[in-house]
């Protein structure tokens, strides 16, 4: 069983999720922990910006992005930011990630299709 020392050290720093299997109970624990912390200690312009840096890094087109707001990135730039972490997400939360994406993504088209026309 995972100790909430384990989860997130009594320094502040992000929890380990070293040696932890995505499909166990601890690492639901350690998971939201993550979120949490990363919601303490980053803002949503870095959550956006960890976001697009995660999509450059799978090589995915990133353009228009920069139209939407920073709040639309809160939940998918902290599991970006776990993601570019190299550790591995649950697929439940990859299908939030994409699903959510996709939402972001038609947003950037409206909003870009906006920008012309003016």
């Amino acid at each position: 069983m995972v100790s909430k020392l384990d989860i997130a050290s009594i320094n502040g720093l992000f929890p380990s999720f070293n040696g932890i299997d995505v499909d166990s109970p601890e690492y639901k624990i350690v998971y939201a922990s993550a979120l949490n912390w990363l919601a303490s200690e980053y803002t949503l312009e870095d959550f956006k910006l960890y976001t697009i840096q995660y999509l450059q890094s799978i090589d995915e087109n990133t353009d228009k992005l920069e139209l939407v707001a920073a709040s639309k990135f809160a939940t998918i730039g902290k599991i970006a930011y776990i993601m570019l972490q190299g550790i591995s997400v649950a697929a439940q939360s990859i299908d939030f990630f994409q699903n959510n994406l996709k939402i972001v993504r038609q947003l950037a088209d409206t909003l870009y299709q906006q920008k012309i026309i003016k």
